[in-house]
């Protein structure tokens, strides 16, 4: 009798799937660390440089550059200036959430609002709006309450002299700006630079 040896198949060696998510996902984050340390070290040095991004309602959203203020860009009715508020004024715009953290001597960040009266201007102050010189402005009429339903304290009815090294801040392109129509004229010296618009989002009134 012949007997056929019946080789038995081979077993086959199965490899582990390899799971390449973990790789994807690892050159995922790498490539957005990459984007965000590039984007950071641009801001960086865009800031060393003197631009600055405005994201207040104040005036238009945009980056503006940083100028020095001297005897040929000296601060005048209609500039636009970085400040740095008044230690109580700030402290009480801080505690209303209306100003963040910043670079201001007291921990308040600087706000950018326009020059609206200077030295030997007359501001007339009611509940319908701003004169200045005699000629109402349109636009400045003071908001009773802010966004969350609070009070809005503000300066009293009258006339005001502007007196020498002090100056009023009024923006007319928001009507939710939180400026001298509240708090009243902050000195001169209070204002860090002159800014310039280089590229704004949009115009009008929000």
């Amino acid at each position: 009798m012949i007997r056929l040896a019946l080789k038995a198949p081979a077993a086959r060696v199965l490899a582990p799937p390899v799971d390449r998510m973990p790789a994807l996902r690892f050159a995922r984050l790498s490539g957005l660390g990459v984007t965000i340390a590039i984007g950071s070290v641009a801001m960086f040095a865009l800031y060393s440089w003197g631009v600055r991004l405005n994201l207040s309602p104040s005036v238009p959203v945009g980056l503006y550059v940083s100028q020095h203020i001297d005897a040929v860009q000296p601060v005048r009715r209609g500039s636009l200036v970085a400040v740095c508020l008044p230690a109580g004024v700030a402290a009480w715009g801080r505690s209303r959430g209306y100003l963040h953290r910043g670079s201001c001597v007291d921990g308040s960040a600087p706000v950018g609002k326009p020059v609206f009266a200077v030295d030997g201007d007359t501001v007339s102050v009611d509940s319908t709006g701003l004169t200045l010189d005699g000629e109402p402005v349109p636009k400045t009429e003071p908001l009773l309450h802010d966004t969350d339903g609070r009070r809005l304290p503000r300066i009293a009815d009258g006339q005001y002299i502007v007196r020498r090294g002090d100056v009023w801040l009024v923006s007319t392109y928001s009507a939710r700006s939180w400026d001298s129509r509240y708090y009243g004229p902050v000195p001169a010296t209070a204002i860090m630079s002159l800014l310039r618009p280089i590229w704004v989002a949009r115009a009008g009134t929000p």
